[in-house]
């Protein structure tokens, strides 16, 4: 499938001023050729979407997402699942975001909705996702639901194991505490014993 934009005001992000009666060609979903309002792009066999100056950035990313909190007393996971993707589906429709990265997220809501989204199914931003974050017994921001407590380094290596089993695209440490916890969780708090960060490190490392 070929689609040509024309007439587009491009902001590229990489230089400092708009480029002006722009079009873009698209070719298989990934962008072929862009060129400036002086030369014209091969529209044949194309389909063609004249976009009247408005602006064309490159696609947002949000790089750290949770489902959401805190959640409503009485939702179940089926309804958290589904109002997550809900979210990422208009954060992509309506806010421009095409990748999303997760920094937690329990009973690997993540990994189903970023499997759903490459199947096609159901139009949804591209996403790398970490199922739950890994801290320590008393660690950080555990009444999100989305922390699994580990202990020691061959628990820590069994956590990550697990997380690579079920999908995940990346591991998350929580390594310190954070603004929103109790007195024993706070930025300046560290909670992982060295053998404990050496496991870990070394697993995903592999």
């Amino acid at each position: 499938m070929k689609l040509v934009l024309t007439n587009a005001n491009i902001i590229d992000c990489v230089n400092p001023v708009v480029l002006p009666q722009a079009s873009i060609t698209i070719e298989n979903g990934r962008i072929a050729e862009v060129l400036d309002g002086a030369h014209s792009p091969d529209a044949r066999s194309a389909t063609v979407i004249d976009l009247h100056g408005s602006y064309l950035m490159p696609g947002l990313w949000d790089v750290h997402i949770h489902p959401e909190y805190p959640v409503p007393p009485g939702t179940s996971v089926a309804q958290q699942t589904a109002s997550f993707g809900a979210a990422l589906s208009q954060a992509l429709t309506e806010g421009g975001i095409t990748s999303v990265r997760s920094g937690g997220a329990a009973h690997f809501m993540d990994v189903a909705w970023r499997r759903i989204f490459d199947s096609g199914n159901i139009e949804g931003p591209r996403v790398f996702a970490s199922g739950y974050f890994l801290t320590t017994t008393g660690g950080h921001f555990l009444t999100s639901g989305h922390a699994r407590e580990c202990d020691g380094p061959y628990g820590f290596v069994q956590a990550i194991r697990e997380q690579i089993k079920n999908g995940v695209n990346h591991i998350k440490l929580n390594l310190t505490g954070g603004i929103m916890g109790p007195f024993w969780d706070r930025h300046w708090h560290s909670f992982l014993l060295k053998d404990e960060l050496e496991a870990a490190f070394e697993l995903c490392r592999q």
